[in-house]
């Protein structure tokens, strides 16, 4: 194991815990870019949860546009 295992698993458990790609970039020391390729290439390849994030934020968004008091925070 090295430094950079350590890195991309902390990259990982970051996007996993909902931080944003400019927060664990900062956290980390990587670039924005460095980021998304440690995303891309193979941490977070197809991770279940991010998708169900992704389709949770889709839905929340058009009851916003449709229902603007009706959403919950």
């Amino acid at each position: 194991m090295t430094v950079h295992d350590l890195r991309g698993t902390a990259v990982t458990r970051l996007a996993r815990a909902g931080a944003t790609e400019a927060e664990i970039a900062t956290l980390t020391g990587r670039s924005l870019r460095d980021v998304k390729t440690v995303f891309d290439s193979h941490y977070l390849s197809r991770a279940p949860e991010l998708g169900d994030s992704a389709i949770a934020k889709l839905e929340k968004n058009v009851l916003a546009t449709k229902f603007p008091n009706r959403v919950p925070n």
